[in-house]
């Protein structure tokens, strides 16, 4: 997937391996690119039910929670500029968004080189969609 506006690309991708998924995305603009760190150095997996057509979190809310403040605890330690308090909020932002996604509901539908993902909200509205192709086998 990739949008863009004045000269800013959003990449999105997902890594497959045995039913499990990883979601990454990243930032490019005409000077650099900015990965988000939490997605790369994190394992913050999905898994895929093939019965159902679904893909879920696998992470209960506390696990997440664990991972994230480790993980921002190691940024603030790591760049000066993350202070303790940014970290704190990056975390209980994190955990917000994650236990909303919880409610949400994933589908999918495979077709040749392609999976669509769509997700809806708790009240069974469509909030996204997105094909994704497969580059490599």
């Amino acid at each position: 997937m990739v949008d863009a506006f004045d000269d800013v690309y959003f990449y999105s991708f997902v890594e497959v391996k045995n039913n499990n998924s990883r979601y990454y995305t990243y930032l490019e603009d005409n000077k650099s690119s900015y990965v988000s760190l939490l997605e790369y150095e994190s394992d913050i997996p999905q898994k895929f039910d093939p019965w159902n057509k679904t893909q879920t979190e696998v992470l209960t809310v506390e696990e997440f929670e664990s991972t994230t403040k480790d993980f921002v605890k190691k940024l603030s330690k790591d760049y000066s500029f993350y202070t303790k308090d940014a970290a704190k909020e990056a975390a209980e932002e994190s955990v917000k968004s994650y236990k909303k996604s919880l409610k949400e509901k994933r589908t999918y539908v495979k077709t040749g080189n392609e999976y669509t993902l769509s997700i809806y909200d708790k009240d069974g509205k469509l909030q996204s969609r997105v094909t994704y192709k497969r580059m490599s086998k």
